[in-house]
């Protein structure tokens, strides 16, 4: 099978710190243990966006800010099991994971500056008209894609709360090959630890 390049999606993704990471896995792999089959496996990241293309360095930054902004110290908590259906270049597939109880609803505005780039006018509206095409929710750390097939019995639910501070966002990369697909996870903008809640005046 051969693929075109207008078959790769870019997406926005949360990704959790390597630690949360390696605690999901465990829960993770106890499925796929219990015969799930016919899946694809999916990085332990949660896609929040679907792209035009990627975000560049002070994007991704704003939106780090704007989501530490949103959520402020307290932690992100995944406590069941559940789907979102996503593109895949192989058609719409259900991604299968935990989700986050996470709300998002400034990540399309610039309300909240982030001040390194608060100067950059033109910033905001080419972010909202030109990169993000949509937003994709509930947002999910995916464990697996089910394919548009009779889906597998899925009768799980989380046996574990997770909860984490430490995330980054990033651009991912995603295409079908020919027995299944390839992606890959650019470099990490990690929400910082604290921001300044005052809402700085807009420029």
């Amino acid at each position: 099978m051969e693929t075109k390049k207008n078959d790769k999606n870019n997406f926005l993704v949360l990704v959790p710190h390597r630690d949360t990471r390696q605690e999901i896995k465990k829960y993770s792999d106890l499925l796929l243990n219990t015969g799930i089959t016919e899946v694809y496996p999916f990085p332990l990241v949660s896609p929040i966006a679907l792209l035009s293309k990627p975000l560049n360095h002070d994007e991704l930054k704003q939106i780090a800010y704007n989501i530490r902004f949103n959520i402020g110290t307290s932690k992100i908590f995944a406590k069941e099991t559940s789907t979102v259906t996503i593109p895949t270049g192989k058609g719409d597939m259900k991604l299968f994971g935990i989700k986050l109880e996470l709300n998002l609803p400034n990540i399309l505005t610039q309300r909240h500056i982030e001040p390194s780039v608060r100067d950059h006018k033109e910033h905001g509206e080419e972010l909202r008209n030109n990169k993000i095409k949509n937003i994709i929710n509930p947002f999910i750390i995916g464990f697996f894609l089910i394919p548009n097939l009779p889906s597998p019995r899925l009768c799980v639910s989380a046996r574990e709360n997770f909860s984490f501070r430490a995330a980054a966002i990033a651009n991912m990369s995603w295409q079908p090959i020919q027995d299944g697909f390839k992606y890959k996870i650019g470099k990490l903008c990690w929400l910082p630890k604290k921001i300044n809640q005052e809402i700085p005046s807009p420029s």
